[in-house]
């Protein structure tokens, strides 16, 4: 059985930038995994340990490359897309649709009249008063640059 490596031994003799880029590659695999991951969770109504069986993680290291304690193996992800490729592009049509429809949903929504506003007491604008008084006076030009 192949021994998982740990991102010190995986990033042993490699710069500062290499390791950089290392880490920021990794930590974009991540961010995708989880995406993916919430998004069939979520909307496509598939449970954790259905995609973990299917994949044949241990449920240990499933939770180790959410958590980002190690990376993903190279081709998980890979894997993990192509055998849910229906079932993504499904959850993708299901989250588009419904963002358009609170959209729509929200251009359809009645705009309220004025008449409606003012016998519910609430006034949209703030009651100040437009005229100077003695205690907030207009500025003239020669004082504004003082």
């Amino acid at each position: 059985m192949k021994k998982l490596q740990t991102l010190s031994e995986m990033t042993e003799g490699m710069n500062e930038f290499q390791k950089f880029l290392f880490f920021s590659e990794k930590q974009k695999e991540r961010e995708e995994f989880r995406k993916i991951f919430w998004s069939l969770y979520l909307d496509g109504g598939m449970d954790c340990d259905e995609m973990q069986k299917d994949m044949r993680i241990s449920r240990v290291a499933w939770n180790r490359y959410y958590n980002g304690d190690m990376p993903l193996p190279n081709g998980l992800l890979f894997r993990i897309k192509n055998r849910y490729k229906d079932k993504i592009k499904a959850v993708e049509y299901l989250q588009r649709k419904r963002s358009l429809d609170e959209y729509f949903n929200y251009l359809r929504a009645p705009i309220p009249k004025s008449e409606d506003i003012q016998q519910s007491g609430e006034s949209m604008l703030p009651e100040t008063s437009c005229t100077p008084t003695e205690a907030n006076p207009i500025p003239s030009p020669e004082n504004a640059l003082a």
